[in-house]
């Protein structure tokens, strides 16, 4: 999978998983990238495996904070 269909495919999944745990997103409740990465790892960890000169986890982060407007992260 290159980059582009990761990010595309990152991002369906960031709905998905807020649909399936009935997250609402707020200003005062932001969802947690770390829950997401565990569902994620444990529901589709096929969706890892991408290559990333900055790292898996990093890429899929910056595609977590965009999809649902957050600053990123230091």
């Amino acid at each position: 999978m290159n980059s582009e269909e990761a990010e595309q495919t990152t991002r369906q999944l960031c709905r998905r998983w807020a649909e399936e745990l009935g997250i609402t997103i707020s200003v005062e409740r932001r969802p947690k990238f770390s829950e997401f990465y565990f569902w994620l790892q444990k529901h589709h960890s096929a969706r890892l495996e991408f290559l990333s000169r900055l790292g898996v986890a990093y890429m899929i982060e910056t595609w977590f904070d965009r999809e649902f407007n957050q600053p990123p992260r230091n």
